[in-house]
């Protein structure tokens, strides 16, 4: 089994105390049987956001 994983994103504070959040997260995990191979991993994309207190 082969596991890389990566994760990269940023914060930007908006209005004071309000924080917007965005991210791209890529994993890559490939799996081996007897009767073949897969990867399991893919990319995950995010947004959000938060109070900064």
């Amino acid at each position: 089994m082969e596991l890389y994983r990566t994760l990269v994103g940023c914060f930007i504070k908006i209005a004071g105390y309000l924080v917007f959040d965005i991210y791209a997260n890529y994993s890559y995990c490939r799996i081996t049987t007897e009767k073949m191979r897969f990867n399991v991993g893919g990319l995950h994309l995010g947004i959000g956001f938060g109070f900064e207190y």
